[in-house]
């Protein structure tokens, strides 16, 4: 996926833009995912606005950019990454999504998944939930995350975290 933009979607539980299962191999660079929507459901573990990524996918993001997405009874407002699956984020931009009713303004890690980032940058997202949590990223339930000169700036959350929380 190259060059494309994934504008105004939506999806009933998760991925309102893209939707990625199964060991299944995305390469995206120079994207824009932009004001899509996961209605989700906190109890079926959905929600990613732009992104949704489960069972062992892996996905490398380049040069991409995620606004104006969100989750609204789900987690992660533009990316949700869980069951082992891996993303990889290079000179991406984040920018103000939000996750409703969930955690992870921006991105939402959990249940073995493991998301990389370098030099991308997580700015202005936010958690409307009057307990939510983690404005720009939320790690839970063994998810890994490791990170190289990224930035994060600017969010918003009623809880803990304003740009990153972490928890076993």
């Amino acid at each position: 996926l190259s060059g494309s933009s994934i504008l105004s979607n939506t999806a009933s539980i998760s991925g309102g833009g893209v939707f990625v299962s199964g060991e299944a191999v995305l390469e995206a660079e120079d994207n824009v995912y932009s004001n899509n929507t996961a209605r989700g459901n906190l109890t079926l573990n959905g929600g990613g606005g732009a992104l949704y990524i489960n069972d062992m996918a892996i996905v490398n993001s380049t040069n991409d950019r995620y606004s104006n997405n969100q989750a609204t009874q789900g987690y992660g407002g533009a990316i949700y990454a869980r069951t082992a699956a891996n993303i990889s984020s290079t000179n991406s931009f984040y920018i103000s999504n939000v996750a409703t009713n969930g955690n992870g303004g921006a991105i939402y890690v959990s249940s073995r998944a493991v998301f990389s980032s370098t030099r991308d940058t997580v700015r202005n997202n936010k958690v409307a939930a009057s307990g939510g949590s983690g404005g720009g990223l939320y790690v839970d339930q063994e998810g890994r995350v490791h990170m190289d000169s990224t930035t994060f700036q600017y969010h918003n959350v009623s809880k803990y975290g304003g740009s990153i929380y972490v928890s076993g």
